[in-house]
């Protein structure tokens, strides 16, 4: 029997575009982390404490893709206090908003600019869960670029297959041969969803990059 969260992801990984995307995500909201829980999700954790190994609680951080903000909860909790929450669903922002562990939330996705945040503002831009074929493209990392200062940080995650099979580290490689960025850290492989039968089996990694500069 498919847990709760699998007929979600089918809904919001088959959207045609961005506007199913963000209808299904509205939809989700409300029982959004709970299904995620059961499913057994990993990255909130694992992400912050990432997150605090390179960058100092001052930092001025991006969350893109925050949904209802448990990495920004998580973040929160080990003190970071200076966090922007990105995300396409109004429902899903709602449900971060109640929570104030970000100083601020923008409605807009991640692709190649980001709409709402200023170029080279940003010490760190993270996400985590969302850099995957239907949510936020490679091109992704072009806006996540563009966005934090020169010597900033990427923190993110990419599912083994997007990462070889979906283009990311294919422009990843050629980021960092065009000396655009570099690459600091990658994490051991983990299971983000093990308990979801759609999601169960993929394993992903955790990646932290440095802006030129």
């Amino acid at each position: 029997m498919s847990a709760t969260i699998d007929p979600w992801l089918d809904k919001v990984y088959g959207a045609r575009d961005a506007d199913e995307v963000e209808t299904h995500y509205d939809r989700w909201a409300v029982e959004y982390e709970r299904d995620l829980m059961a499913a057994g999700y990993r990255y909130p954790p694992v992400a912050a404490a990432l997150v605090a190994r390179h960058l100092a609680t001052d930092a001025v951080i991006l969350d893109g893709g925050c949904g209802t903000g448990l990495v920004g909860e998580a973040l929160a909790a080990v003190g970071y206090r200076d966090v922007i929450g990105l995300d396409l669903s109004e429902g899903m922002l709602d449900v971060a908003r109640a929570k104030q562990c970000y100083r601020r939330l923008i409605h807009g996705a991640l692709g190649e600019t980001i709409e709402g945040v200023k170029p080279e503002s940003l010490d760190a831009c993270v996400s985590f869960g969302v850099l995957t074929p239907g949510h936020a493209p490679p091109e992704a990392f072009l806006g996540m670029l563009a966005a934090v200062k020169p010597g900033g940080l990427l923190i993110f995650s990419v599912s083994r297959l997007a990462w070889e099979e979906g283009g990311f580290q294919a422009l990843a490689d050629d980021l960092e041969a065009a000396g655009r960025w570099a690459p600091i850290e990658a994490s051991e492989p983990i299971y983000a969803m093990p308990y979801s039968e759609t999601e169960g089996h993929l394993t992903a990694r955790l990646y932290v990059y440095r802006k030129a500069g």
